[in-house]
């Protein structure tokens, strides 16, 4: 629990639920989670360009300023419904579709199922299905779905399941890129095949 201090110097508990005292405080606080970023919050708040980046990173690390912004986020996920479980089960949309639950291929062209054929978990890993004229004059169907190795990665990762590999991810103080320490095709199967074994477990239980 963050304190707050009045003019009387007395200790006042602050969980985030009410405004903050400066205007511009809460302006940054309000802007900040609109892109997470300290900088350009603090301009949208009303600070200088200038120092924009060392006011933002100062502002974000205030006691104060960080209790309304996690008090923010808790009000927005609670009032659009977003839960550590929904967000898993788009993961696992994306992670889990293999491109046959969506189109079939009958030898000469890909074709795309019926909507009402294609189940929901499957619906969501689609980023694009575009119609494309060849140079003969035909047509043919392109069916793109989001990144599954990318997919893989962050559900590990939610579930920890890296750690359990030998995986280590860290930034670099230097670059500050984030480096990633590739597994084997055999590191992967296995880590692939602990993540389905976590999420069945897990899903399970939602479902009790």
């Amino acid at each position: 629990m963050t304190a707050l201090f009045n003019s009387n110097k007395d200790a006042v508990p602050y969980e985030g639920d009410t405004p903050l005292r400066i205007n511009q405080h809460e302006q940054f606080a309000v802007e900040y989670l609109i892109d997470l970023d300290p900088a350009k919050a603090a301009v949208r708040a009303g600070y200088s360009r200038k120092t924009a980046f060392q006011r933002g990173y100062r502002l974000l690390n205030r006691p104060d300023i960080n209790s309304r912004i996690k008090f923010f986020r808790s009000y927005l996920a609670e009032k659009c419904m977003v839960t550590p479980e929904r967000i898993i089960r788009e993961y696992m949309k994306c992670a889990f579709t293999d491109i046959s639950d969506i189109a079939e291929y009958d030898g000469t062209e890909l074709k795309v199922k019926k909507l009402e054929d294609i189940p929901s978990e499957h619906r969501g890993a689609v980023s694009e299905i575009t119609e494309i004229e060849t140079k003969t004059g035909g047509k043919r169907v392109r069916v793109k779905l989001y990144d599954k190795l990318k997919a893989l990665k962050d559900l590990g990762q939610h579930l920890g399941m890296f750690q359990d590999a030998g995986l280590h991810i860290h930034s670099d103080p230097e670059t500050s890129y984030t480096v990633e320490f590739v597994p084997s095709k055999s590191e992967a199967e296995k880590t692939e095949k602990r993540v389905e074994e976590k999420v069945k477990l897990l899903t399970s239980d939602l479902e009790e």
